[in-house]
């Protein structure tokens, strides 16, 4: 696979788990009352209620997505991909200009996966968690806000795909990752006898 192909499957594939995200937020949203009725069996959580946790869980990862996917397109320029594209990709860098700059008024998206989504609640190695002042982060929250940058997003993508059809043409839309990946799985765990010898041995 070439260079060109690899970030294009990767910016097509990023689009579409953004799309399941934010779609997955709505109906949670829709659906609340009705999610509302499963229950949790641990009482902490039963404060919180089962669709606030899938609407936090999925709201969090959506922007680790929003990240992947800017990260992606940065590298979506002649010098990864090759010289022999540079007139192509500038076409189509030039017509997402626009939609990237929406993007960028976000201005702390890498922050805040960085220091609160997917990692440790830190910022130059002193936890948020324990400060007394206010973090703020300029990011995509709100549904609406989350659904303009998921459908900016597919935009981007649907003009790389207009300008390079020979990769287009041949895109497998309904590749398994799954297929694509193997898990080493552990010997099978019996959750009570491991738990006991936790227990015995701490």
């Amino acid at each position: 696979m070439t260079n060109l192909e690899s970030n294009l499957y990767s910016i097509a594939f990023l689009t579409t788990l953004i799309k399941t995200s934010i779609y997955t937020l709505d109906e949670t949203i829709k659906n609340e009352k009705q999610l509302n009725k499963i229950p949790f069996a641990d009482d902490f959580l039963q404060k919180t209620g089962f669709p606030n946790s899938i609407r936090a869980i999925v709201s969090q990862y959506s922007i680790v997505q929003f990240c992947s996917l800017l990260d992606e397109y940065k590298n979506f320029n002649p010098k990864h991909i090759g010289k022999e594209y540079t007139e192509r990709i500038l076409k189509v860098r030039k017509i997402n200009k626009y939609v990237l700059q929406r993007i960028n008024k976000c201005k702390n998206l890498y922050e805040y996966r960085n220091q609160i989504a997917a990692h440790n609640f830190e910022i130059k190695k002193k936890s948020i968690l324990i400060k007394n002042e206010l973090t703020e982060y300029n990011i995509p929250d709100t549904l609406e806000e989350k659904y303009l940058f998921y459908k900016i997003t597919e935009k981007m993508c649907r003009n790389i795909f207009k300008e390079f059809k020979e990769i287009r043409d041949n895109f497998d839309f309904d590749m398994n990752l799954g297929k694509k990946l193997k898990v080493i799985k552990n010997l099978d765990v019996n959750l009570k006898s491991e738990l006991e010898l936790i227990g015995k041995n701490m």
